[in-house]
């Protein structure tokens, strides 16, 4: 398990910018909220890691 201290720093580029609001209906800043609150759960995401390590995320926002 690792713990992340408050020096998160969250970089949404041009093309993911805003995809979330989009897809799902979630913000960006919403998005960043799981990150800071628990339950948080980070598990690797084989299936769309083909061309870089990639995550999934499961958490709570404050909304």
């Amino acid at each position: 398990m690792k713990i992340y201290g408050e020096n998160i720093e969250f970089d949404w580029d041009e093309l993911n910018s805003n995809k979330n609001l989009i897809k799902q209906f979630v913000t960006d800043s919403e998005c960043e909220d799981v990150f800071f609150n628990f339950p948080l759960l980070i598990h690797d995401d084989i299936k769309h890691s083909v061309e870089e390590t990639r995550f999934y995320t499961l958490g709570k926002s404050n909304n």
